[in-house]
């Protein structure tokens, strides 16, 4: 357990964003709310990166499975099936809370744009969201100085 605190800490304080040179759009979603037409993304110039929110809590579920009755072995088998697993597994399932703590963001599905800087919640088609978002930037483009 204490090598996954570790690990988010570390993740809290490494949120890497996408090199790219194309924006890129975030999906922070959960087991219940998937992303819908990601391909529209690309269409539009968009990176999608997608995180499950709930990743975590996936992963305990697979690393309880089964375990045995008694406290003790059971956290034996538990710390050994955590010593097994890809360590970019374990990276996947708390990458999205990381990514929405450092953003902070607290309600899911989201999608976030401009590094955190603009998010729209409740919303898990890739070309709603796209749209929105355009909608703002025209919006926020256009505008006229406003008086003194």
């Amino acid at each position: 357990m204490r090598l996954i605190i570790f690990i988010l800490l570390v993740l809290i304080n490494t949120v890497t964003m996408a090199g790219s040179s194309m924006p890129v759009v975030y999906f922070l979603g959960t087991n219940q709310s998937t992303l819908t037409n990601a391909e529209y993304a690309k269409t539009q110039g968009f990176e999608i990166k997608q995180y499950n929110m709930d990743g975590h809590l996936n992963l305990e579920k697979e690393l309880s499975r089964g375990l045995p009755q008694d406290f003790n072995e059971a956290e034996r088998v538990a710390n050994e099936r955590l010593e097994q697993m890809d360590l970019s597994k374990i990276k996947a399932a708390f990458q999205g809370l990381a990514v929405a703590s450092a953003w902070n963001i607290k309600k899911f599905p989201a999608f976030v744009f401009s590094e955190g800087k603009f998010a729209i919640y409740g919303v898990t088609d890739v070309r709603e969201a796209i749209n929105r978002w355009n909608n703002y930037r025209g919006r926020d483009h256009y505008r006229a100085v406003p008086y003194r």
